[in-house]
């Protein structure tokens, strides 16, 4: 398998240390791998994303989260709130 296709688990490692080059993270995006999930709250729906993968951030406040099945989601800067969950960490 080639080192830029593997899966982001594949290369974690089993430590808490951080991450600090994930190949298939596009340029500018901030790894959140770490997340069970993220919902974005709007005043009439919801948008809920399992296993995000990546972040990026714009100025105006849109984000584009990566899940760990490549799809991109455009959530625009007029959501209300926003839940995510850590996953749990394996304790030795």
């Amino acid at each position: 398998m080639n080192e830029d296709n593997k899966n982001i688990d594949e290369i974690k490692k089993e430590s808490n240390e951080p991450v600090k080059s994930v190949p298939n993270i596009p340029k500018g995006f901030q790894p959140i791998f770490n997340e069970e999930f993220r919902i974005y709250l709007f005043p009439q729906s919801r948008i809920e994303i399992k296993d995000p993968m990546s972040v990026f951030v714009e100025r105006n406040g849109t984000h584009h989260v990566v899940d760990k099945n490549g799809l991109f989601y455009l959530i625009k800067p007029h959501f209300d709130s926003m839940i995510y969950k850590p996953k749990q960490q394996n304790k030795k």
